[in-house]
């Protein structure tokens, strides 16, 4: 078996383990698939992915940043989005969301995108509630009512948001997709909004 084919076999373990919830085991998979064939980015696409559904996000955006530098599509540059919105590295969310064809507006900040309404899902891993937020760019929305108590949530929190579609709401006969949030890292908490 030459290299190219282990890293494939090694992937493909990596994608199993993953969906069993073997996490240690995939990324152990992943990481000799990256070792036997370092140009290929699925592998490594698949570890920044990895780590954004584990929410280490420095991890993340590292593999994402590789992904993309490797095999520039959409995919990684969002992942590398979400990841950079996470933690606050706005300088490599503005180029992720600008390398996926959008407008950036101009500064050095959060971007603000003001992308209208949309429903997001809180605790998408455990009992997951929709909420109606306002879009303040790909990965960042924030709460626009009043969550249940026991979500953890607030009225006019910034969440992040993921963009993978999870379900949809109708109004006024259309279609509304929402997405999951994702958890800020350790000892970040969602931003308040002082009343």
């Amino acid at each position: 078996m030459d290299r190219r084919e282990s890293a494939v076999a090694f992937n493909e373990q990596g994608r199993q383990l993953h969906a069993a919830g073997d996490i240690a085991g995939a990324e152990t998979a992943y990481r000799a698939a990256i070792a036997a064939a370092p140009e290929w980015s699925v592998p490594v696409y698949n570890l920044g992915l990895v780590y954004k559904y584990e929410r280490r996000w420095a991890e993340s955006l590292e593999y994402n940043r590789r992904a993309a530098e490797l095999a520039p599509d959409e995919a990684s540059w969002w992942n590398l989005g979400i990841a950079a919105t996470a933690l606050s590295n706005w300088p490599e969310a503005r180029r992720a969301w600008a390398a996926c064809g959008m407008d950036v507006p101009p500064g050095d900040g959060p971007p603000e995108f003001n992308w209208g309404s949309t429903p997001v899902r809180l605790n998408p891993d455990g009992d997951g509630e929709v909420v109606w937020a306002r879009r303040l760019d790909p990965a960042r929305a924030r709460i626009a009512n009043v969550p249940l108590p026991a979500s953890g949530f607030h009225w006019g929190d910034i969440v992040l948001n993921d963009g993978a579609i999870e379900g949809e709401r109708v109004v006024s006969r259309r279609a509304i997709t929402h997405t999951p949030t994702r958890s800020f890292p350790r000892g970040w908490r969602p931003r308040r909004r002082r009343i």
